[in-house]
């Protein structure tokens, strides 16, 4: 309630002290009657931001409550009833946060239409940067095509052992994922936390972080959503197509002109890529206005005076596309000492479960794989034109698969290999200390029962004894006794 009379008191809209003002020499009772009409206005006005921000803003994140069948069980019942209650409490916590967050907005004379046109302006720039940091994040894939097109002998293979010149096809698709993965892995300073509408879990209250984890897409939708989003690259594929096909005649003028489409529609086609997956992470709720709102403070505050949240908003009031291309500029220029602390790493990185899944199965062996059909469709084929595009046109085709199936194996590859850890941390390692404390209980028992045997069968040794040393001591003393009874 403080939050409440203290915006109320403090930020009422600007036309209250004109209406002040005017009908000042009216006496107190007249200023009353115009200080509850304001107050009944800002009410009314903080009530529509908030209703904004709850039906527009929050609402992908609302859950409805799981009405359970007539005939559930008791068991599912209470899960049907713990899962409501989950959902009345995250619900109830969007709730406040849209009060609150309209209290301190109103203060600011914002209005439902002044916040939907920083929101769209939050949209355009945030769809902005994941274009150019994902085409941004294509130059080293792009720079291995202009690497192989400048020295073609490191594709050719003549370098290699003899023993290894049967690897020759998968030289290139090799030399293009080790310098995306390494290039990649020195950019991510400099793409991180680029976005608009977009943070991570901890940055976020609670019902906002886990919508966000209910909402994400599986592996298989999100396997589905990359491979059809990097089919840009098909794209520039069938560019490639055309333009070889027309320079057949000249091989050179082919050569160079390929080299330039491939590494420039690379930027483009990644560009597109990261375009569709901002479409997607649109449609999971994986970004938006909520992002910004939710947010909350790093130390625990009350809604009311909390402070992260209002810090973006008024940084995306704030930004223009001249200071995004400022601070585009200034990430640039940290870059060589983003390499030289991440170059380590980013190298490290090749031997990882996903790395070699990529770039050693699926790119590396992908193309390998293209290159053998390319050679099989064209070589019954003379003309160099028909040739040309016969070889073009496979490529096409065949690499759209290879580059899906590359998007796919980074996106099932870490959750498998996680998994397989999981059961060989939990699962084997656990069977086989059960089987261990096991074996070692049964062989101290057995040891235990051995142990007393032996102790029972020692003590029936000396019973045993002792009876026999009894019974012939008391057979001496008998015989000695003999003669006494006869002399009496």
């Amino acid at each position: 309630m403080d939050g409440i009379n203290r915006s109320l008191s403090t930020h009422l809209p600007l036309h209250t002290e004109t209406a002040t003002a005017t009908h000042g020499a009216e006496g107190a009772h007249g200023t009353g009657a115009v200080n509850q009409v304001s107050a009944a206005t800002a009410e009314t006005e903080i009530r529509a931001i908030s209703e904004y921000l709850k039906t527009q803003v929050f609402a992908g994140h609302k859950q409805a409550p799981v009405t359970p069948p007539r005939d559930v069980s008791a068991a599912k019942l209470t899960e049907i009833n713990a899962h409501n209650a989950g959902v009345t409490r995250n619900n109830a916590q969007l709730d406040a946060i849209a009060d609150s967050r309209a209290r301190v907005l109103h203060g600011l004379n914002e209005t439902p239409a002044t916040i939907a046109d920083t929101l769209a302006k939050a949209e355009k720039l945030d769809r902005l940067a994941s274009r150019s940091s994902s085409a941004f994040r294509a130059i080293p894939f792009a720079s291995a095509t202009v690497l192989q097109y400048a020295k073609p002998e490191i594709t050719q293979g003549a370098w290699l052992p003899a023993p290894l010149q049967p690897l020759t096809p998968f030289i290139s698709g090799a030399v293009s994922g080790i310098m995306d993965q390494v290039g990649t892995g020195v950019m991510d300073r400099v793409t991180d936390d680029a976005h608009y509408l977009k943070a991570p879990a901890a940055k976020l209250h609670d019902a906002l972080a886990e919508s966000a984890r209910r909402n994400a897409p599986g592996l298989t939708q999100k396997s589905v959503d990359m491979g059809v989003g990097i089919q840009g690259y098909s794209a520039r594929n069938l560019l490639r197509a055309g333009v070889a096909t027309t320079l057949a005649g000249s091989p050179k003028a082919q050569a160079l002109t390929d080299t330039v489409i491939s590494s420039a529609g690379g930027l483009v086609a990644n560009g597109l890529f990261g375009n569709r997956m901002h479409t997607t992470e649109n449609r999971d709720h994986q970004r938006g206005g909520a992002f910004i709102f939710g947010r909350k403070d790093t130390q625990p505050k009350p809604l009311d005076d909390e402070t992260d949240w209002l810090a973006a908003y008024q940084g995306v009031k704030d930004a223009s596309y001249s200071g995004a291309a400022l601070n585009a500029g200034k990430r640039l220029a940290g870059m060589p000492l983003d390499i030289l602390t991440d170059s380590s790493k980013a190298v490290r990185s090749l031997v990882s479960a996903t790395s070699l899944t990529q770039n050693g199965l699926a790119l590396a062996g992908g193309f390998a794989g293209v290159g053998k059909l390319q050679e099989m469709a064209t070589k019954n084929i003379t003309n160099p034109y028909l040739k040309t595009a016969v070889s073009q046109l496979t490529n096409t085709a065949a690499s759209s698969a290879v580059f899906a199936g590359w998007t796919t194996a980074g996106v099932v590859t870490g959750p498998a290999t996680e998994a397989a850890e999981d059961l060989l941390q939990n699962g084997v390692k656990n069977a086989a200390s059960a089987t261990a404390s096991f074996v070692g209980d049964q062989a101290a028992a057995g040891g235990r029962a051995v142990g007393s045997l032996a102790d029972r069968t020692t003590r029936a040794a000396v019973t045993t004894a002792a009876d026999l040393r009894a019974e012939y001591d008391n057979h001496v003393r008998r015989r000695d006794r003999n003669p006494d009874i006869d002399m009496v």
